[in-house]
């Protein structure tokens, strides 16, 4: 087994302080229990199935990054249709489980892999959330003649405002898991040895802002925020 670097143990250390794996946990509890590979495994969809094939030695470099390949390959990519306020909760209950099996992977990395394997499935982390709240308000139905309709437009605002308070918890792991990543690379600058892991310590800070209204202790919002695209997709 590859013993976690001093760098990698301040990552998940920085990450469990701020409350990245109690998050992830709930995320991953959701689902119905715990991280059995066998059950994950069990589950692998055929577009999924190369990430999955299990060559090379355990816990070794080669393996960690087909394993964070095989999670991104895992997400949730579905869009709902909602139009009445009753359906929104069940829509982010869903979107979270979703994200269960995945979670179990990056999870399991930040526990057992490198520096570098919790610096990418940190960042793959965070990445996961900020789509869920894209996807979850890219859930709510545009009434047809919207602008035109003034009852329309309003009730659209409403379920809006409605919908943000859902998406603080995943709005917070995400900023979470970027602000691990910000304190880690000020602290051990080999974690940013190749331009890919450049990119994510980049991208992750460019995050940061975007995302300050949902961080612990900050003020909760009810006006949709926008989450910039950062340059660097997660890792595959």
């Amino acid at each position: 087994m590859a013993h976690a670097s001093p760098s990698a143990r301040t990552l998940l250390a920085l990450a469990v302080t701020a409350g990245l794996l109690s998050a992830t946990n709930a995320a991953a509890d959701e689902s119905g229990g715990g991280g059995g590979g066998e059950r994950g495994r069990a589950v692998v969809p055929a577009r999924c199935a190369l990430f999955a094939a299990g060559e090379g030695a355990a816990d070794s470099a080669h393996t960690w990054q087909e394993l964070l390949s095989l999670a991104a390959c895992l997400q949730d990519a579905s869009v709902a249709a909602v139009g009445e306020p009753g359906e929104l909760v069940p829509m982010v209950e869903a979107l979270s489980r979703r994200l269960a099996p995945p979670m179990r992977i990056y999870l399991a990395a930040l526990e057992r892999g490198d520096a570098l394997i919790q610096l990418r499935a940190t960042f793959q982390i965070g990445m996961a959330y900020v789509a869920l709240a894209t996807r979850a308000r890219s859930s709510i139905v545009v009434p047809a003649g919207a602008e035109a309709d003034g009852d329309a437009a309003r009730r659209h605002r409403e379920l809006h405002a409605r919908l943000e308070p859902l998406l603080v918890p995943a709005r917070r792991a995400a900023w979470v898991a970027f602000r691990a990543i910000d304190e880690a690379a000020a602290e051990d600058g080999t974690l940013a040895g190749s331009e890919l892991d450049r990119g994510m310590i980049r991208a992750a800070r460019e995050m940061l802002p975007a995302l300050r209204d949902a961080a612990p202790g900050a003020e909760p919002v009810t006006e949709p925020r926008a989450e910039p695209r950062p340059i660097t997709a997660a890792a595959r």
